[in-house]
């Protein structure tokens, strides 16, 4: 074995199953894979009226997510208490979906703590606060790169992940797919797209939208 790694990563569309068989295919142990934004639910009536006053009155739409991220926070620490000794590594994806407290407990658990923040600070601002506490925080948007790199040292930029042992499918070389969820910005730049291998007048080009309203 390689060594050790601890996972921290959102449940969307069940990517953490990718990210644990192909590490374990890259020959490393996967000792906890803990799936962040489960199901909400308010620990009382008094916070779900508090923010509806927040979201009718204020204005104010942020604080749910912050109960959502205490909430993530606790379980993360729960599950930390059964871990004993530090393992080798630990990759956080979205480190905005728990907060300080969590991370540093992570930290004292995890020889090396590395992050992957594979939504861009436009969507994920409150990151920012917790850049420092990282070995290496590594990002794919140039723009953030090049933004935060004069304050951070350990900023790290690197493309977007990819795993390596997917089976092959039946479609031909010279397809191409665009599978992602739905945000109203992204229409044009798939249209110009779409149009661009249209003028190219392929006929083995398919765009597939996952469309998901949030």
């Amino acid at each position: 074995m390689k060594g050790h790694f601890i996972i921290v990563l959102p449940y969307h569309f069940e990517f953490f199953k990718c990210f644990e068989e192909n590490l374990r295919h890259a020959g490393y142990e996967v000792s906890l894979v803990f799936l962040t934004d489960r199901p909400f639910k308010y620990k009382r009536v008094s916070q779900k009226i508090y923010n509806l006053f927040q979201k009718t009155l204020f204005k104010n739409t942020t604080y749910k997510q912050t109960l959502r991220v205490d909430q993530n926070s606790e379980e993360l620490i729960k599950e930390l208490s059964g871990i004993n000794t530090p393992v080798d590594y630990t990759l956080v994806i979205r480190a905005d979906f728990i907060n300080q407290t969590a991370l540093t407990c992570l930290k004292e658990k995890s020889k090396k703590l590395f992050a992957y923040q594979w939504d861009g600070y436009k969507r994920s601002a409150a990151a920012e606060k917790l850049i420092h506490l990282f070995d290496d925080f590594f990002v794919f948007d140039s723009d953030d790169y090049k933004r935060y790199s004069k304050s951070f040292s350990n900023i790290r930029f690197i493309t977007n992940f990819y795993l390596d042992n997917e089976p092959k499918s039946g479609i031909s070389d010279g397809s191409v797919f665009f599978v992602g969820r739905y945000l109203k910005e992204r229409e044009s730049s798939i249209s110009r797209i779409a149009e661009f291998f249209r003028k190219k007048e392929s006929s083995l080009i398919l765009t597939l939208l996952l469309v998901q309203k949030v």
